[in-house]
């Protein structure tokens, strides 16, 4: 993981052909946040984009966290899931 995440654990909710939908949680220094995220096929390989709840988004400011380090932990989320680092569940 990252200087900043924990442990990512992934659920896949929806999938089709190569398209997969997956939301799942990650703690951040021990706090835990919720997301969302689309991984597809694209050019060059697959992408990932995730996008953190609004109650994890007002946490994590509420605890301090920048937009920057908002955006880094986004990052790292879109890694760990890309790199096969995050736990997958049923």
């Amino acid at each position: 993981m990252t200087a900043m995440l924990d442990d990512v654990e992934v659920k896949i909710t929806w999938s089709e052909g190569l398209v997969r939908l997956f939301e799942g949680r990650a703690l951040v220094k021990g706090h835990e946040i919720r997301f969302e995220g689309v991984v597809y096929p694209s050019v060059g390989g697959p992408n990932v984009g995730t996008r953190l709840s609004q109650e994890s988004l007002e946490q994590l400011r509420a605890l301090g966290y920048t937009e920057e380090e908002i955006e880094q932990i986004i990052a790292d989320l879109n890694n760990a899931v890309l790199n096969g680092e995050a736990r997958f569940v049923e």
